[in-house]
């Protein structure tokens, strides 16, 4: 209990409850930002490459090199502290002493493409919000239901959302609560006719 009886867990400075993050929330966090950091450098990867301008290294995390293995001309690499990464193209400092690719530079390709290539990170990360978006938002909607399926015998058509399956009321956006529970209805029912709203 709270300090104040607001329910378990610590209480915050207004008396509501505080966030608390256990130990495994800095796995996650890293995982998320690996995820995150990854297609975003992929992004300008894929760009650069497809404007012909070479890419030297393309790198997830920093500090010092973990696991390298160059593919062709690129080296593809791990670094020990996982929070970050980059893409190192040739002349993209534009600095002396940098590795000169001649015309397949950064500093050398026309403006758009530039353009496209710095563009490219947050581009990937906003498909990839979108993509995360869009497999979340799904709505528990059966695509098709068999014939002399229990769902087609219970009334169910398909597009239909789920609302509720027996007595267990199921989030029409969350598919993994939709599919446990009709597993868990249908195994309590042992063979009795379910209501499925």
């Amino acid at each position: 209990m709270g300090a104040r009886g607001g329910g378990p867990g610590p209480v915050g400075p207004d008396g509501g409850q505080a966030v608390s993050f256990g130990w495994q929330t800095i796995p996650a966090i890293l995982l998320v930002l690996f995820v995150v950091i990854t297609f975003h450098e992929l992004g300008h990867y894929l760009l650069a490459k497809w404007s012909g301008i070479r890419v030297d290294e393309f790198a997830i995390g920093f500090g010092p090199k973990v696991y390298g293995r160059r593919i062709g001309e690129t080296l593809y690499s791990i670094r020990l502290l996982p929070a970050g990464g980059f893409v190192r193209m040739a002349g993209m400092m534009g600095i002396e002493g940098e590795a000169d690719a001649g015309p397949r530079n950064f500093y050398c390709a026309a403006i758009p493409r530039k353009a496209a290539t710095i563009l490219a990170g947050g581009i990937f990360n906003l498909i990839l919000a979108g993509m995360l978006f869009a497999i979340v938002a799904i709505p528990a909607v059966p695509a098709s239901i068999g014939v002399d399926s229990p769902l087609a015998l219970a009334g169910v058509t398909a597009d239909e959302p789920l609302l509720k399956v027996g007595d267990i009321s199921v989030d029409p956006h969350d598919r993994d609560q939709a599919t446990d529970a009709v597993h868990r209805a249908t195994t309590a029912s042992r063979g009795a006719v379910i209501p499925v709203v």
